[in-house]
């Protein structure tokens, strides 16, 4: 995994503009914590599905997993509302796939980055393709 060109500039801009950041994904937490350790980069609030156990040899023996993924990405969002007193028409969500059409209908600016899927296409408010996330910013 490589991290996404211009995410520094995105987390440094939405910093600059005083915007609380969130990674709400079904995406496995080990391979978060390698970009987090990699970049320096840490959003307000993470919300990762999957995190992978293992021992002292490597050998996995188990896990933690939470449904952040479809309807789970909702309460997750919810939960951060919750916790710095907003609501979800406060909040934009950058997705890609089918999976974030649910979100995209609660927040108040959906926005699909570089996704192949039409059905997200057409639940967003804003499409942005190309591999450069720090698009995202002029609409922030």
């Amino acid at each position: 995994m490589t991290p996404m060109q211009g995410i520094e500039t995105l987390f440094k801009g939405s910093g600059e503009k005083g915007i609380k950041t969130a990674v709400i994904s079904g995406t496995i937490k080990n391979a978060y914590d390698i970009f987090v350790d990699t970049t320096g980069l840490r959003p307000d609030f993470e919300k990762i599905a999957h995190e992978f156990h293992f021992d002292k040899q490597g050998i996995l023996n188990g896990g933690s997993f939470t449904n952040f993924d479809f309807q789970g990405k909702v309460d997750a969002l919810k939960e951060v509302c919750n916790e710095i007193g907003i609501n979800f028409q406060d909040c934009a969500f950058v997705g890609n796939d089918t999976n974030d059409i649910p979100i995209f209908q609660k927040v108040a600016l959906p926005i699909a980055f570089n996704s192949s899927k039409p059905q997200v296409k057409t639940a967003a408010k804003i499409v942005i393709n190309g591999r450069d996330i720090s698009k995202v910013l002029r609409y922030l």
